[in-house]
């Protein structure tokens, strides 16, 4: 549709009513590595076509098009390009553990506190239900007036947050100045659960994207806020979609299931220590994960 380009190297099923097509290599000994050199070579199409001049086949073809890729003796250099994206990836992976190091992650052994709540929190600890608008009070976040053809021709570095469900809501960065305070959690009420998202940064906001706001700030980080997240999301569940709407009237009376001491009150502790644990096991994968793709590297090297 909009001239993104992929490589699979994984079965998949084809949307073809969303407007994707497949394209198969005339030549079958290229590889996954060279496959996945042309595919970022192609990457220039999404320059070309967009919702208003959507991409086709057809219309590839009409323009000419043409990705460059290296020759040896008259033929593609598939040897060339996998040997080109190893490096790219020995690297970004060298990259990636300077980066865990220096920022003190290559260490992600739970404390005993953590791997204890972790440990409790299927089964052992007890948890109550409160309705959002007990904790949070929600509006629409402040935005420009103005169309998305100007906004997004502006570059800079403050986030806009808006109705997309990937990348923590964010849509493009502009340089004109933050409509909202970050530590606060977001979501659209023209989309799905998968919407909701914690925005550590100040951001500017957009046309249907709801700010969610602690009504005791102090009582609250960015941790338990993730957890908070997180129990939005389950208690949205697959409920909402451009259909039916998920405005501020059913968000503010929906119950969620948040963590409770001895005492009966939210334990935002238990909540900040959890996402801590969830967060080291997170690298943890990302470090086995860094070192198996560095012996495959160094394997096929």
């Amino acid at each position: 549709m909009f001239g993104n380009v992929f490589f699979r190297d994984f079965p998949y099923k084809l949307v073809t009513h969303a407007r994707v097509f497949s394209l198969s290599f005339v030549d079958k000994n290229i590889n996954p590595k060279a496959a996945l050199f042309i595919s970022v070579n192609m990457q220039f199409l999404n320059k070309i076509f967009s919702y208003s001049n959507m991409a086709s086949w057809q219309k590839i073809k009409k323009l000419g098009l043409a990705v460059f890729v290296p020759f040896k003796n008259g033929k593609i250099d598939s040897e060339y390009m996998e040997k080109f994206i190893n490096i790219l990836e020995e690297e970004r992976l060298q990259i990636l553990e300077t980066y865990l190091q220096v920022s003190s992650l290559d260490n992600c052994q739970l404390t005993d506190a953590e791997l204890n709540v972790y440990n409790n929190f299927h089964g052992k600890k007890k948890f109550k239900l409160y309705r959002i608008e007990e904790l949070f009070n929600i509006h629409p976040t402040s935005a420009y007036h103005m169309t998305n053809d100007l906004l997004f021709k502006i570059t800079g570095k403050n986030p806009v947050v808006t109705n997309s469900s990937v990348n923590n809501g964010i849509s493009g960065y502009i340089n004109l100045p933050p409509t909202e305070k970050g530590g606060i959690v977001t979501y659209s009420d023209t989309t799905t659960s998968d919407g909701i998202f914690y925005q550590p940064d100040d951001f500017i906001g957009y046309s249907h994207v709801q700010g969610v706001y602690p009504i005791n700030k102090s009582l609250w980080n960015s941790k338990s806020l993730l957890f908070f997240v997180s129990a939005f999301r389950r208690s949205a569940g697959g409920r909402f979609d451009y259909a039916n709407k998920f405005n501020r009237t059913i968000a503010k009376k929906m119950n969620i299931s948040l963590p409770v001491t001895d005492d009966n009150e939210i334990d935002y502790n238990f909540m900040e220590t959890y996402i801590k644990a969830i967060e080291k096991k997170v690298i943890q994968k990302v470090i086995a994960w860094k070192d198996s793709e560095m012996k495959t590297l160094k394997a096929s090297s």
